[in-house]
């Protein structure tokens, strides 16, 4: 058994058709004090969505151009005249072996022997 408070009415039991028509009035009212829900807008395919480019420290320098693929998850990466479609964690996993150092080599010194 529930103990109520002093101070707290007794609930009302189940909902009536005039609980329910009120309760449903005021979400009424509360969403259109909101205004206008802003989601996301879907992006066009083939839309730019922008431009990834890396410098390497052997003066290389290589260019990914980023557009809105068919899917809303998917991207069109245009690079060396090649476009392939491909989601987000593909591009990063592809981008992190050719761009990233092994651990191995972390130890190995980076200056060239002539310089000392």
């Amino acid at each position: 058994m529930r103990i109520r408070r002093k101070n707290r009415p007794k609930t009302q039991g189940s909902w009536t058709k005039e609980s329910s028509a009120l309760a449903h009035a005021a979400k009424a009212r509360k969403r259109m004090a909101a205004g206008p829900c802003v989601e996301p807008r879907r992006v066009p395919a083939g839309e730019l969505l922008g431009t990834l480019q890396w410098h390497a420290a052997d003066g290389t320098v290589r260019r990914w151009v980023i557009r809105q693929g068919l899917r809303m998850n998917g991207i069109r990466v245009c690079a060396k005249g090649k476009t392939v479609e491909c989601g987000w964690d593909r591009l990063f996993r592809s981008l992190r072996t050719k761009l990233a150092v092994p651990k191995r080599m972390l130890g190995v010194a980076t200056e060239p022997e002539g310089l000392h």
